[in-house]
């Protein structure tokens, strides 16, 4: 009877953390949608180079775990 308590209380502490870890995620996902428009928008303003662009796009996309690509017609 203990085990079994043991293995539920493991289980949700398990998911406690992967949940915890989940919110850091999305928060880091946001941050960086959120550089990548800021970066889109001096871009268009003539305020910096499309490399700064590049550089906010490549750490949205490792934030999202990558594969994706941008639509055609986006900077």
């Amino acid at each position: 009877m203990l085990v079994t308590f043991q293995d539920a209380e493991d289980a949700l502490v398990a998911f406690s953390r992967q949940q915890a870890a989940r919110d850091r995620l999305a928060d880091a996902v946001t941050a960086n949608k959120r550089a990548s428009e800021l970066a889109r928008n001096l871009y268009a303003q003539g305020l910096t180079d499309f490399l700064t662009v590049l550089v906010e796009l490549i750490a949205l996309y490792k934030a999202l775990g990558g594969g994706w690509q941008v639509a055609s017609g986006s900077p």
